[in-house]
């Protein structure tokens, strides 16, 4: 007899999640949040819960490989081909082809370049409004200007999505 299922998804009725969207363990997510398709929700060892109005394109993955929860906060975009192993609070971005190591944290407003790698060595938590970027991902501070007209082009991305994705 095979072993029981622990595969647990508990998906608010205002989130979007595509169909074919690989999902595996203990995973909630929140209202307004959006799942293309092909991308990957992996609690390996502990739950997944992603906020709400989070934006996860196809191909990125997101894995819990540590026993403890792995809470996404509100408001965080995961572009094509990312993969982030680590905890985050509001409204960052990962973008294209961009991995974060599970030995990471991200506060809020920071944002990863494209195809950028961050390992920490020990256990790192990001300031609020860190840029990694370039081909060395070096470091600088965001003054956070434009927040306010970033948040609104994305939730324009997001009504677009949930009119167009089911």
């Amino acid at each position: 007899m095979p072993p029981a299922s622990r595969d647990r998804f508990t998906i608010h009725s205002k989130a979007v999640v595509c169909q074919d969207v690989d999902m595996k363990g203990d995973i909630t997510i929140g209202a307004g949040t959006i799942v293309h398709p092909k991308a990957t929700i992996f609690a390996a060892s502990g739950p997944i819960v992603i906020g709400s109005g989070c934006i996860i394109e196809e191909g990125a993955i997101v894995l819990n490989r540590r026993k403890e929860v792995m809470r996404i906060g509100d408001d965080n975009l995961f572009e094509i081909g990312c993969r982030v192993e680590c905890p985050m609070a509001n409204f960052n971005t990962i973008c294209t082809r961009a991995r974060i190591h599970y030995t990471t944290r991200l506060s809020s407003y920071c944002v990863v370049g494209a195809g950028c790698l961050v390992v920490a060595t020990e256990e790192e938590i990001l300031d609020e409004y860190t840029v990694i970027y370039g081909p060395g991902a070096e470091r600088r501070i965001w003054s956070g200007r434009g927040r306010l007209q970033e948040a609104d082009l994305r939730k324009k991305h997001a009504e677009y999505l949930r009119e167009m994705l089911p």
